[in-house]
C-alpha cells in the first residue's frame, strides 16, 4: 500500500490568496445599459406594430381571401408572419402576401427552424452580407430566392 507524503512541496507551501468573485468588464453589460437596450427594444417593436404596413389577422384575411382563423392557423404551422404584441392577436407585415413572398415564405420559416414571428421577422428584414448587404426580403423580391434559403438553413434557430 502506498503512503502519501504529507510534507510540503514548495509551491503548496507559498500562501494562496483567497479567490475573489469578480466580474470582468467586458462580459455583462452595467444594468442601464440593459435596461437602455430593452426600452429600445420595446418601442422599435411598438413602432413596427403601429406601422401602416402591418395588418390584422381580420385585413389580412380579407386580403388573400381567407378567413382570419385561416390566418392564424398559417402562423401556427410556420407558413406566414405573426408578429405578436402586447394587445392580443397578430399584426402581420403587408409585404408577405406579394404572391412570389407568399409562395416561398413557408419553405423560408421552415429553414429557419422557428414559428416565432419577431425571430422571422428580424431575419427578413435585417441587411446580410451574404446578400451583399440586402434584406431577404428584397432579395427574395429580386428572385434571389435559393440565396435567401441557403442563407435562413445556415441562420437556423
Amino acid at each position: 500500500m502506498k503512503t502519501l507524503a504529507l510534507t510540503p512541496t514548495p509551491a503548496a507551501s507559498k500562501p494562496r490568496a483567497p479567490k475573489r468573485a469578480t466580474l470582468s468588464t467586458g462580459t455583462f453589460a452595467p444594468v442601464s445599459a440593459t435596461r437602455s437596450l430593452l426600452a429600445d427594444s420595446i418601442e422599435r417593436r411598438m413602432a413596427i406594430l403601429n406601422s401602416a404596413d402591418m395588418l390584422t389577422t381580420d385585413q389580412s384575411a380579407e386580403l388573400v381571401g381567407m378567413t382570419r382563423v385561416g390566418i392564424v392557423d398559417r402562423i401556427k404551422r410556420g407558413a406566414a408572419i405573426g408578429l405578436i404584441g402586447p394587445k392580443r392577436g397578430f399584426k402581420l407585415p403587408k409585404w408577405q402576401f406579394e404572391p412570389q413572398m407568399w409562395q416561398v415564405l413557408p419553405r423560408i420559416i421552415a429553414a429557419l427552424g422557428t414559428v416565432e414571428g419577431w425571430a422571422i421577422y428580424s431575419f427578413m428584414e435585417t441587411a446580410h452580407g451574404a446578400l451583399n448587404g440586402q434584406t431577404p426580403r428584397r432579395a427574395v423580391e429580386q428572385g434571389r430566392i435559393d440565396e435567401v434559403l441557403g442563407l435562413a438553413a445556415a441562420h437556423s434557430i
